[in-house]
C-alpha cells in the first residue's frame, strides 16, 4: 500500500496558501509541488485567498502556508491555535486568520488543520516534515 492510502475516505485536499512570484511566500506552494504524487489519498490545491475554501461544511480543512515566528514546520490545530502561533504579520496573515475564525464560528470548517513552514525555511527539510505530518495524519 502506498504511503497516504486513506481506505474508505474521500479524498483529503490541502489547500495550499502562498504566491510563487514572492520569494519570501513561495515556500508552501513549492512544498506542494514536491508532495504532488507522493500520497494517493491527497490532493494539493493552491488557493489565492481564503474565499477559495469549501464553500459547504466539512469534516476536516487543511492548509499549508508559510508562518513567521516558528522554527520548524509545525502542525497548528484548531483556529484557537492561531493566536498562540504569533500574532499576524501581513494584511495576507490577518485576512486569513480573522477568515479562518468566522469559518470556525460558523461550523464550515470542521477540525482546521494548519501545516505551517516557517519562511526561507530549506524546501527539501520543509517537504521531507510537512510530509512526515500528512503520511501520520492518513495513517489515522
Amino acid at each position: 500500500m502506498r504511503a497516504g492510502m486513506l481506505l474508505g475516505r474521500a479524498k483529503r485536499i490541502v489547500f495550499v496558501f502562498g504566491n510563487r512570484l514572492e520569494e519570501s511566500d513561495s515556500i508552501a506552494p513549492m512544498v506542494a509541488d514536491r508532495l504532488r504524487g507522493k500520497f494517493s489519498g491527497i490532493e494539493f490545491r493552491e488557493a489565492d485567498e481564503p474565499a477559495d475554501l469549501p464553500a459547504a461544511k466539512s469534516r476536516e480543512t487543511w492548509i499549508l502556508d508559510a508562518a513567521e515566528g516558528i522554527r520548524k514546520v509545525t502542525l497548528i490545530e484548531g483556529t484557537e491555535s492561531l493566536l498562540a502561533a504569533g500574532a499576524p504579520v501581513s494584511l495576507h496573515d490577518f485576512d486569513l486568520q480573522f477568515e479562518l475564525r468566522l469559518l470556525g464560528k460558523i461550523g464550515r470548517l470542521g477540525r482546521l488543520k494548519i501545516i505551517a513552514i516557517p519562511r526561507g525555511y530549506n524546501i527539501q527539510k520543509a517537504a521531507a516534515e510537512a510530509g512526515a505530518i500528512l503520511a501520520k495524519a492518513a495513517a489515522l
